[in-house]
């Protein structure tokens, strides 16, 4: 099965226009139409949904909130993809720490590890969503060396998991990636978007701080955080029942 995850890159004609382009080596979707997951509000609104709209050519110059990237940074974007990983990680966190400074405290308790810290996480000023994390497990006299914040993320993140929050879902089984779940209101409550703001912040405060979560998403779910094409092709990695009957109607001319 090709890995439908690295299908779609983005690319650069002659006078340095961003497009979506098929990854070589991989056959293209025969599916009719492909989406793109954006805001349907500003990056500066309080509030902003998400929706599914038709891939154009302009979409590859604008960010996941419809905001366009700036022509400057195309070329640079460019370059960066050819890096390896690990030195991709390494240029991220050394622009960060150019703008970045300093620690952000929390403090929980392990008896309420997880509703404490997506609270805390909620509530981190804008100025400080980037800089280092420094646990402290209130009642403990342990000093957060590293072994701490590792057992915080560790500790958080299984829990955030958990079937009986509610929040994710086993996608598939195979390979245990997660998605959201699409009744999170119904089985967490009525703060369920609060607290997936709130993981998210967790999830890039762990790319920070060089935190391995123990868990993945799966492959959807990872293109439409990065805002990269979607189609029917990625319902394989939800439902593989439903994307066989899917596209047996698409493809059987006698349906």
């Amino acid at each position: 099965m090709y890995r439908q995850r690295k299908q779609w890159t983005r690319d650069f004609d002659a006078v340095g226009e961003a497009y979506w382009n098929n990854a070589p080596g991989i056959p293209p979707t025969s599916s009719a139409i492909i989406y793109l997951v954006h805001s349907t509000h500003s990056s500066y609104a309080s509030t902003a949904a998400l929706a599914l709209s038709p891939l154009t050519a302009a979409s590859a110059s604008k960010t996941l909130l419809g905001d366009p990237i700036a022509s400057w940074w195309l070329p640079n974007l460019k370059t960066l993809r050819s890096y390896t990983f690990s030195i991709k990680y390494a240029w991220l966190l050394e622009q960060l720490s150019l703008v970045y400074t300093g620690h952000t405290k929390i403090e929980v308790r392990r008896a309420a590890l997880m509703p404490m810290s997506l609270k805390l996480l909620g509530e981190i000023k804008p100025d400080n969503l980037c800089t280092k994390t420094k646990i402290t497990l209130l009642g403990e006299s342990a000093i957060d060396a590293g072994g701490v914040s590792r057992e915080w993320y560790t500790l958080v993140t299984k829990a955030i998991f958990e079937a009986d929050e509610g929040l994710f879902m086993v996608a598939n089984k195979d390979d245990q990636s997660f998605f959201i779940n699409p009744n999170s209101e119904r089985d967490h409550g009525p703060n369920h978007l609060a607290d997936f703001q709130a993981i998210g912040r967790l999830l890039g405060r762990a790319i920070i701080d060089g935190q391995v979560l123990p868990f993945h998403f799966c492959v959807p779910l990872f293109k439409m955080l990065l805002g990269y094409p979607i189609s029917i092709e990625d319902i394989r990695y939800l439902d593989p029942t439903v994307y066989s009957s899917l596209t047996y109607i698409r493809d059987c001319d006698d349906v």
